[in-house]
């Protein structure tokens, strides 16, 4: 039986959310303009405002909600990953309803893709990948959690 490996931020156990959240920013939200900051922006105020937590880590491409005990991971929807990237360029942003997603089965901590030719070489090269400029870090860590 493989051994489990338990992923921490910050001390604290990160597991995968169970279920979507849905969250509603508001214009006090918005003003409270924290740029480039994944824990000061308008989506991170608004998941700690309405979940009553004290701390939300807002990434392109995931969510880190804490809770008590652990932090909760979420992926970050399209419509707000395109919004927080207009937010950290320019300071707007598009107040409404938001769903993070609970993380499907291929996006959870620990998958692993099948390996289906182990063992042959070969194969098409990896395209560049693209990075955004302009907007906070990233959510991958020292240790490569995302």
């Amino acid at each position: 039986m493989a051994k489990k490996i338990v992923r921490k931020l910050d001390g604290l156990p990160l597991r995968d959310a169970l279920n979507d959240l849905i969250i509603n920013v508001t214009n006090k939200d918005v003003r409270a303009q924290g740029k480039r900051s994944s824990t000061e922006c308008a989506a991170a105020v608004a998941i700690c405002r309405e979940q009553k937590v004290t701390e939300a880590r807002v990434y392109l491409s995931r969510i880190y909600v804490r809770k008590e005990r652990h932090w909760d991971r979420y992926v970050t929807p399209a419509a707000l990953r395109t919004e927080l990237v207009v937010f950290d360029r320019t300071g707007a942003f598009d107040v409404g309803k938001y769903r993070l997603m609970a993380p499907h089965e291929t996006q959870k901590l620990g998958y692993r893709l099948p390996v289906p030719n182990k063992g042959k070489k070969g194969g098409k090269a990896r395209a560049p990948q693209h990075v955004v400029a302009g907007v906070r870090e990233t959510a991958k860590g020292p240790d490569g959690v995302r």
